[in-house]
């Protein structure tokens, strides 16, 4: 996968996990500066690391937005023997609070990529509780942590 499971080749492509196809990023379009500036600002990352995200997400979505159908079939061909689709429901809604559209932007990606690889624990902790709080109602009952935790099993097969 691109966006998640990219593997940077000397010869400026990156392999396509699932089907192994190169991408030339000479073909590929640029990311605005505006955007780079951006995440330089909210992230942790590099110039290069945001550039080299930036190339898989597309490998992955070329439309510039990541649907949640394709974020299943990320983790589904990471976890081949699992089932992917309940824990990525509780992933995908923590990129997509607002629930307005069914897909997010690059931007979105990157920043809660980066809060998971590179947040304070208190970051990441109130991602978690994002992610466990199914119904939005700011507490975890018994039922929605059996959830999260259940398909988190279900993931690993």
């Amino acid at each position: 996968m691109g966006c998640c499971g990219s593997t940077k080749k000397k010869n400026n492509t990156v392999e396509h996990s699932p089907s192994s196809l190169p991408v030339n990023r000479e073909i590929m379009p640029e990311l605005s500066d505006s955007v780079i500036d951006d995440l330089l600002t909210k992230t942790k990352f590099s110039k290069q690391e945001i550039l080299d995200w930036w190339y898989g997400f597309l490998t992955d979505c070329p439309s510039g937005l990541l649907d949640k159908k394709k974020f299943i079939e990320v983790y589904q061909y990471r976890y081949p023997n699992g089932k992917a689709k309940k824990f990525c429901d509780h992933v995908f809604r923590t990129f997509n609070p607002d629930k307005k559209t069914h897909a997010i932007d690059f931007e979105r990606f990157m920043c809660v990529i980066d809060i998971t690889l590179n947040g304070s624990t208190d970051e990441k902790l109130e991602w978690a509780f994002t992610m466990y709080d199914i119904n939005g109602d700011q507490r975890i009952s018994k039922h929605e942590m059996s959830c999260v935790v259940e398909s988190m099993f279900d993931l690993l097969g």
